[in-house]
């Protein structure tokens, strides 16, 4: 098997940095460090008690839980970070940070109220530096909590599912799509729908991140979200790991989804599997 150190030096001389490895390893441990937290507190009652509301959402107290693991875990690791938590303010842990860490401690928190079993630990990271965008996280993980599986990718650099490269799957017959779609909450649909219904076939399961990463492993063709909801915590790693597959990822005019990282207002979009079928859909939507 090929070293940590032979590899390290090949991506040296390709010109690819190894801090990419090295936070894909902070995020791995830190995920991981997440779903145990959260697996011990899945029968505890008092765990789904509200702690706190917010315009559009509530604070659970396994939220916090999972937040205050992640935190834990950085700050064991001896490591400083520009944080950035769907639970709580920006902050810098320890003193000059060098990355960059956006995390949602628990997409699918109704889920894990409602005994579904489908929810997930999802962080990014890049290279610290002052007016950080979504694009300037080169490096993202998505952990399915029950099941364990990993999603993870750095740019350029491809992306994994439980380590096994995810491979680009050629262009197939669109033949009724399959979409994850998120509309509940919205007075009036900022897109035709009567196209998008009889082309393809609705799915909604309740965890941003996890349903981005289905889209780039294959199992949904799509995902469209026209709540203008989703923020940079919900999205951000997931994003890296359907663009390292192909996918493509916007607005829902198809404009480039580029926000700073303490941007706490949502937006609506559409993540598609491959270019040819984003562009079907755009069509489907715009009338």
């Amino acid at each position: 098997m090929e070293s940590v150190k032979s590899r390290n030096e090949y991506e040296v001389a390709r010109g690819k940095p190894v801090r990419e490895t090295e936070y894909l390893k902070i995020l791995e441990g830190l995920t991981a460090s997440v779903r145990r937290a959260v697996l011990k507190l899945q029968r505890d009652a008092s765990s789904r008690r509200v702690t706190r509301r917010k315009p559009t959402d509530v604070t659970r107290k396994i939220d916090e839980v999972a937040e205050k693991e992640a935190i834990d875990y950085l700050q064991d690791k001896g490591l400083s970070a520009y944080f950035i938590s769907e639970e709580s303010r920006p902050r810098i842990l320890g003193n000059e940070p060098e990355i960059a860490i956006v995390l949602d401690p628990l997409d699918g928190t109704m889920n894990f109220v409602n005994s579904i079993p489908f929810y997930a630990v999802s962080a990014a990271a890049g290279h610290f530096k002052a007016g950080m965008t979504v694009d300037d996280l080169t490096v993202g993980v998505v952990r399915d909590v029950i099941n364990g599986d990993v999603f993870s990718a750095a740019r350029g650099r491809g992306a994994y599912h439980d380590g096994k490269r995810i491979r680009r799957k050629p262009n197939r017959p669109f033949n009724r799509p399959l979409v994850s779609f998120y509309s509940y909450g919205s007075k009036e649909l900022p897109i035709q729908i009567e196209g998008l219904q009889q082309s393809t076939r609705f799915r909604t399961l309740g965890s941003a991140s996890l349903e981005i990463c289905y889209v780039a492993s294959g199992k949904l063709d799509a995902m469209i979200d026209v709540r203008n909801f989703m923020r940079v915590v919900d999205f951000a790693a997931a994003k890296i790991v359907l663009e390292e597959t192909g996918g493509v990822f916007t607005d829902l005019k198809g404009n480039q989804i580029d926000q700073r990282l303490e941007d706490e207002s949502g937006v609506s979009l559409i993540a598609a599997r491959n270019r040819s079928l984003h562009r079907w859909l755009l069509k489907l939507i715009s009338g």
